[in-house]
């Protein structure tokens, strides 16, 4: 586990789901200052849903049971982008491949038969809107190791039972000295193969440097990184610093509303909205209040602070640019002595993390 004090490696990153995630939100953001390459953006693909439930037809979990098959219904994948000309990515992060036997397996099953029309009814679309969709996973790079095997077999035995599956192949990541590099291999949608046609510098950093890029999403349920304190902190000062940014734009001699759900759009860069999972977006919501909860608090000493109806946040009177000041100062201040890791983990409910089938 990484801490705050630790600096992680660059080799430890490439295997970091988190890391993985975040990189491909960055990746489909055009010009997006991160030292992230807009590889994807530039292919035409932009995030549509992230944890995003693929309920799947009746038909489809028909057949599968009857060819003896274990699935999951409704897979979740970490992320679904939405290209040109209908088409869609199927994003599903993971430290390391594996075999047609594996506890991912059924997960797995579930995310390759999502062919245009199965996809289509998963998400409520009408016939006709999907024309293409690919199943793509991000995996560090293993050389000398057959990453696509598992996959290979799995969609053998769906074609074996008759039952219809989509493409699939593998963005790779692999550390150099100064960055990481993505590859692809197997079937990636056009627009992609085309941008990574070679290895691709995807994230550059100074080497000997912390080489961890902005989080957009600050942790995954269930996952290393729900007890990581580094992303946490890095999460509270971004909270704090949005919270400022709306302080120091207001107008002196008027109430000014802080919202949380506001706040957690703009630390998010406007990613919460499109984050399916709702016990994560709770736990959005609970470490954000108490993050700002002791800040406005301490303000609350010489400021008037009152909390807006259903604890949505806070109204602050701000009568002159003195109590600004004031405000802003609470909101620089050192944090008192909030254990994080205190607060109550996220543990995903059945509907969330359902159990194979078959």
């Amino acid at each position: 586990m990484t801490t705050s004090t630790d600096t992680m490696t660059s080799d430890d990153l490439i295997g970091s789901p988190l890391y993985q995630v975040n990189v491909v939100l960055w990746m489909t953001q055009p010009n997006n200052g991160a030292r992230v390459a807009p590889v994807l953006a530039r292919a035409g693909y932009d995030t549509l849903y992230i944890e995003r439930r693929l309920e799947m037809p009746i038909q489809v979990q028909n057949a599968m049971k009857k060819a003896g098959l274990h699935f999951v219904n409704p897979p979740s994948p970490d992320l679904l982008l939405a290209g040109k000309k209908k088409a869609f990515a199927i994003i599903e992060c993971k430290k390391t491949m594996f075999g047609a036997s594996s506890s991912v397996a059924p997960q797995a099953r579930s995310l390759l038969v999502q062919a245009p029309r199965v996809f289509e009814a998963a998400l409520a679309k009408p016939g006709g809107s999907v024309s293409e969709t690919h199943v793509i996973y991000l995996t560090r790079s293993e050389l000398g190791r057959d990453q696509l095997q598992g996959l290979t077999e799995l969609q053998a035995e769906l074609k074996a039972a008759k039952i219809a599956v989509t493409s699939c192949g593998l963005l790779t990541l692999a550390a150099v000295t100064d960055g990481v590099e993505l590859s692809a291999l197997g079937s990636v949608p056009p627009g992609i193969a085309e941008q990574v046609d070679k290895p691709v510098k995807v994230h550059e950093f100074v080497p000997g440097t912390d080489p961890r890029p902005l989080y957009i999403i600050p942790w995954l349920p269930d996952s290393e990184s729900d007890r990581d304190e580094y992303n946490r902190r890095a999460f509270a000062e971004r909270v704090k610093a949005s919270a400022a940014e709306i302080i120091a734009r207001a107008r002196t001699g008027e109430d000014v509303e802080i919202k949380l759900g506001a706040i957690i759009s703009k630390t998010t860069l406007g990613f919460s909205e499109k984050w399916m999972n709702n016990a994560a977006k709770k736990r959005l919501r609970q470490e954000t209040k108490a993050v700002l909860e002791p800040r406005f608090r301490e303000a609350a000493k010489k400021v008037a602070v009152l909390s807006l109806p259903n604890a949505d946040g806070w109204t602050i009177t701000l009568k002159d640019d003195d109590t600004r000041e004031i405000v802003m100062d609470a909101l620089r201040g050192v944090d008192p002595a909030v254990d994080y890791r205190q607060l109550p983990l996220i543990s995903q409910s059945t509907d969330d993390a359902p159990e194979p089938v078959g």
